[in-house]
């Protein structure tokens, strides 16, 4: 027996194309960068329209993408029901849910650029308090939202020399020196590490 009227969303299928665009959120959590992969649904159309039995048939390998998928599904609008011989059945529907996020160089830039304030200004305020620890910490995690800069590599390594650890205070004021062509990392070199 063939199907006379499949499933439809209201509206048809560019109607659903822009519901799962406006509706569908990317995770926090899930992978992150250049990441472009599908969750393969399956769910019940019933006779009133109404969606049901939602399941994964093939996962995108990740359970929050999986989840997100469901969540959307769940969110739909009744569609219109299929139908065979003049009648209205249920039907089962599958369909893939695409997710494509590309962070643009700007966004990241933008979120390194406010992981480094926010360290940055937590290390300066430990540094102030003397608690060198603390201070070299939040130092290093700026250090690693690849803002490397003369005050930083300065802040760092003065925090490396209050706890007694040259050796890492002498390898960041020699990186400033290289790389940033830092006249005051020569002079720390001069004084702590020769």
């Amino acid at each position: 027996m063939t199907v006379e009227q499949q499933s439809e969303f209201p509206g048809g299928i560019q109607e659903m194309v822009k519901f799962i665009h406006t509706n569908l959120k990317y995770p926090s959590g899930a992978p992150e960068g250049d990441v472009s992969v599908k969750v393969q649904t399956k769910f019940v159309v019933d006779t009133t329209g109404k969606l049901m039995n939602f399941s994964i048939e093939k996962s995108s390998g990740n359970a929050l993408l999986d989840q997100e998928a469901l969540r959307l599904l769940k969110t739909m609008p009744n569609w219109t029901p299929a139908r065979m011989n003049g009648k209205k059945i249920l039907c089962y529907f599958n369909l893939p849910i695409g997710f494509r996020v590309k962070e643009s160089i700007d966004n990241k830039a933008r979120n390194s650029r406010g992981t480094y304030l926010d360290n940055y200004e937590k290390a300066n305020k430990f540094f102030e308090e003397k608690d060198f620890a603390k201070a070299k910490e939040h130092f290093l995690k700026a250090y690693n939202a690849n803002n490397f800069n003369v005050d930083l590599a300065t802040n760092l390594g003065t925090s490396y020399i209050k706890l007694d650890k040259k050796d890492s205070a002498c390898v960041v004021w020699d990186k400033a020196k290289k790389e940033l062509a830092s006249i005051q990392a020569e002079k720390w070199i001069k004084e702590f590490c020769n």
